[in-house]
């Protein structure tokens, strides 16, 4: 065939990659390599699609073809008897929820072409949401005897919800979620406080999970249970576990008790505009130890992009390359960029992978604001043996894998409870070579809580409730310290630290919507947040930051809930909320990093990963 004639066809197959190449005057040879090279390893990303299933819980039905609207499906489980093509899209209808009973698997693709999952109706709809949970009505519950402690039998939801380790172990929801009405749209006025033993539930929203007797007990009003309750699926919301070519977008992932998104052993992967909130917290296996990050990446993992993701209230953290085993992984090309990482429990972004003879290559976060680390419902809850109260916006956590290529540039940091926290004891010299060896610069920080730390190079210990206990650890209070640093030197150098929040323009009213939490007579990190999509960028001032990219500003995503000089709540009955709240300032209200006396107790370093993340 002649190569114009090659050209003509593609252009014809793929019009909006390679005709915009040729109007852009790129040459017959520029054209060929990128055209042809892109149908052979890495399929167009158009947003065109050859085949399309449709789901739609409200008005479909399994017994349909899914092919078009009027013969949608109605469940995401109809889709596991289907193995999607290449060049397929999975489209959820827009306002609509989608009850997951197990994780959804995101099949993949080939290298002819992706397999997407998206939605479609309505643009001015809400995205589709998927819900990693059950509802439980309030007549579910009943009440023991004439005290505020509710029972709920938790064996009809064991075979669609327990979410069974790989033990076979039953171990309950994840969490507990508390709506004022119909959930998961109504208000969410708290969530629960899972607890280890029977005895430790004598405050509102505490609850353990008895398993030989297949109950939840929970500490509630004594006049009635919560009007309505998602109880987390154990388990992931979605996987794209050993798969590859696999593209989601425009969903919204509420309440699931593992994982946003699990990917292991995975390749060419594309998340864009994903919203996932309120997830994590389930346990692994039986035991205590308790997990759930936004985006986990674990084994071999190759070309990984996520962008204009919306991260919340998730247990542990937004984004973690990561990887704990036997066998040495290679984890390159993973982007991550223009998201909003907001009051995850642990961390904004972990960096790290085990054993020896593991790499990361071409890790790049660029363009995120990380917003309250450390300061939502997870961080709380890490106050147990095996888990850690830190708040870091990044993380390096015991690592044995060599780093190349891995920068963190153009970031806003803004009220995390400590910008960076490493590992730092003598041993850990592959940890130390990862942090000095990584482009940490042109970042935007904003500390306004005077307990907030810059940075932690840490040589102490984990004390028995979950607290980080400084030591002779480096401690770097400012920016300007951090930036003076011999013992990770050039770090940040361009970077800008702000007195006052990085936002403009906050959204007006009329956007904000119901989904509030708590109320607004609270500290800071417990005021109310919003759930909801995302409208618009929002320019946040970084006029002195040298941009790589040749800008002045960095870009990225804020919501009005988020906004720090905007949370407030309107209309809604607080009281119950405010209980709960008042409760929950039991514990310390330092709540953070600090440097004591040595517990009693036995102590362990900051690793706080005991399991494979997987």
């Amino acid at each position: 065939m002649a190569p114009a004639e090659l050209v003509t066809r593609l252009v014809s197959r793929h019009p909006s990659a390679a005709a915009r190449r040729v109007r852009a005057g790129a040459s017959l040879a520029a054209v060929l390599l990128g055209v042809v090279g892109a149908c052979v390893t890495v399929p167009p990303d158009d947003g065109v699609y050859a085949t399309t299933w449709y789901v739609d819980p409200d008005g479909g039905s399994d017994a349909n073809d899914g092919l078009t609207p009027a013969t949608a499906l109605r469940t995401a489980a109809a889709l596991a008897s289907r193995y999607p093509a290449p060049d397929t899209l999975i489209a959820f209808k827009r306002g609509t929820v989608n009850r997951l009973p197990s994780t959804l698997l995101l099949k993949g693709g080939t290298s002819a072409g992706w397999v997407a999952y998206g939605a479609y109706g309505d643009v001015a709809s809400p995205k589709p949401i998927l819900a990693g949970s059950v509802a439980v009505p309030a007549g579910a519950w009943s009440r023991v005897g004439v005290t505020s402690e509710w029972t709920l039998d938790w064996s009809p939801y064991i075979d669609t919800a327990d979410g069974r380790g790989e033990l076979g172990v039953e171990q309950g929801p994840g969490n507990l979620w508390f709506f004022d009405g119909g959930s998961p749209t109504a208000r969410m006025i708290g969530w629960g406080w899972r607890k280890s033993a029977p005895a430790a539930v004598p405050v509102i929203g505490d609850w353990y999970y008895d398993a030989p007797a297949r109950a939840i007990r929970l500490r509630w009003e004594s006049e009635a249970p919560p009007a309505s309750t998602e109880a987390s699926i154990n388990r992931p919301c979605a996987t794209y576990r050993g798969q590859s070519y696999v593209i989601a977008e425009d969903l919204d992932l509420r309440y699931c008790g593992g994982y946003g998104f699990a990917g292991h052993e995975s390749r060419y992967v594309r998340l864009r505009d994903v919203d996932i909130s309120f997830s994590g917290g389930g346990t692994k296996n039986g035991s205590y130890v308790r997990l759930g990050n936004g985006v986990e990446v674990s084994g071999n993992a190759e070309a990984l992009v996520v962008e204009r993701c919306r991260v919340h209230q998730v247990f542990d953290t937004g984004f973690d390359p990561q990887n704990v085993g036997a066998v040495a992984v290679i984890q390159r090309d993973l982007t991550y960029r223009d998201s909003l990482v907001s009051y995850p429990g642990l961390a904004g972004l972990e960096l790290w992978a085990r054993p020896v003879g593991s790499s990361l290559e071409a890790v790049q976060f660029t363009g995120n604001t990380f917003l309250n680390v450390g300061r939502g419902w997870g961080f709380e809850q890490h106050d147990h043996p095996g888990q850690a109260q830190i708040g870091a916006g990044i993380a390096v956590f015991s690592n044995d894998a060599t780093g190349q290529g891995i920068s963190i540039t153009e970031n806003v940091f803004a009220n995390p409870r400590v910008v960076l926290m490493s590992e730092w004891q003598s041993a850990q010299t592959r940890t130390r070579d990862l942090v000095r060896g990584l482009t940490l610069d042109r970042n935007v920080w904003y500390l306004p809580d005077p307990g907030s730390l810059g940075a932690v190079l840490f040589l102490g210990t984990i004390g028995p409730d979950g607290v980080p206990e400084l030591g002779g650890s480096f401690v770097y209070s400012t920016l300007a310290s951090w930036q003076a640093s011999a013992e990770a030197p050039g770090k940040d150098a361009s970077s800008v630290a702000r007195s006052s929040p990085p936002f403009v323009d906050p959204l007006d009213d009329a956007t904000q919507d119901s989904a509030w939490i708590f109320d607004p007579a609270t500290s800071a990190e417990e005021r109310p947040t919003r759930v909801g999509p995302l409208r618009a960028a929002r320019r946040l001032h970084a006029a002195a930051v040298t941009s790589a990219r040749r800008r002045s500003i960095v870009r990225t995503w804020v919501s009005a809930g988020d906004a720090v000089a905007r949370q407030r709540v309107r209309g809604a009955p607080r009281g119950l909320a405010a209980r709960i709240v008042s409760d929950r300032r039991r514990r310390d209200a330092a709540g953070d990093l600090r440097a004591r006396e040595p517990a009693a107790e036995p102590q362990r370093p900051l690793d706080h990963h005991a399991e494979d993340p997987e």
